[in-house]
């Protein structure tokens, strides 16, 4: 476990899991999968299940994980659908966020709200002191990105400016406060600099 979380980091990871010949997963493996591959799909990422036994394909099924998780027989097949996925996620708006306790770590943005704040079920959680449990909205509408701040104290800014669904440019900072950046990143734009 320790070694998956420090491998992922925060990026968006395609995890091949190896599991011919594993009969079983004990149910903490499979909690702990469940809440791994949350925390993945809101960054692009996947986990496949590589040649898994048919005692596990159905419990997975049974307890309704069958649609999180991505079934192939050999890992030629994952990592085939793993280099599809990534080249996809490159060609989707994005989020980098610069500074703050999640940094490094790349979200994904598409028309459905991205919410920005202090809960667990935030696209993008920020336990921080300030941070409203609903800070600040992104989302795409027509091809733009856009960001809202949702009437908090400590603000969301863009280019200075207090965010009202405001337009973000590639490479626009987002800042929350004075410790959280997040940089936008469009469709096809590299993460480096």
């Amino acid at each position: 476990r320790g070694s998956i979380e420090t491998a992922l980091a925060g990026r968006a990871c395609i995890l091949l899991l190896g599991l011919k010949d594993v009969a079983f997963l004990p149910s903490i493996t499979l909690s702990y999968l469940a809440d791994l591959i949350m925390r993945l799909d809101r960054r692009g990422g996947a986990i496949c299940l590589v040649a898994p036994e048919p005692q596990v394909k159905v419990v997975v099924t049974a307890l309704s994980l069958d649609p999180f998780f991505k079934s192939f027989a050999d890992f030629d097949s994952a990592r085939t659908y793993a280099k599809e996925r990534s080249d996809r996620n490159d060609q989707q708006h994005r989020l980098v966020m610069l500074r703050g306790p999640l940094t490094g770590q790349v979200f994904l943005v598409d028309e459905t709200p991205l919410i920005i704040g202090s809960t667990a079920a935030a696209g993008i959680p920020l336990r921080v002191p300030k941070v409203a449990l609903k800070h600040a909205e992104i989302r795409v509408v027509d091809g733009t990105c856009g960001a809202s701040e949702l009437g908090t104290t400590l603000g969301t800014h863009v280019g200075g400016l207090r965010a009202s669904k405001t337009p973000l440019a590639n490479r626009a900072s987002i800042h929350i406060g004075m410790d959280i950046e997040l940089m936008y990143l469009a469709p096809g734009a590299a993460v480096g600099p």
